[in-house]
């Protein structure tokens, strides 16, 4: 996973609104303000991408929250 990281050059946002919970159930959660998981630790090992956290926010962001998700993808977009 890290060397796939390291191989991106482009400005990059990772938006995050859900984990899924260690153990059998493994349910569906919303993250907090600062969510950890080894996709989120290996992104910032890097510290190129800038880790969005959107609380209580279902799987499907782009739809529960278009203008914040799209205020992400505008500020990727103005980097390039």
């Amino acid at each position: 996973m890290t060397t796939a990281i390291k191989q991106v050059e482009a400005p990059t946002a990772v938006v995050q609104s859900t984990s899924i919970l260690p153990g059998e159930a493994r349910q569906r959660c919303y993250v907090d303000a600062a969510p950890n998981s080894p996709w989120l630790d290996a992104w910032r090992a890097e510290g190129r991408a800038n880790i969005v956290a959107l609380s209580q926010t279902g799987h499907f962001a782009m739809l529960e929250q278009p203008d914040k998700v799209n205020d992400v993808i505008c500020d990727v977009i103005k980097q390039i």
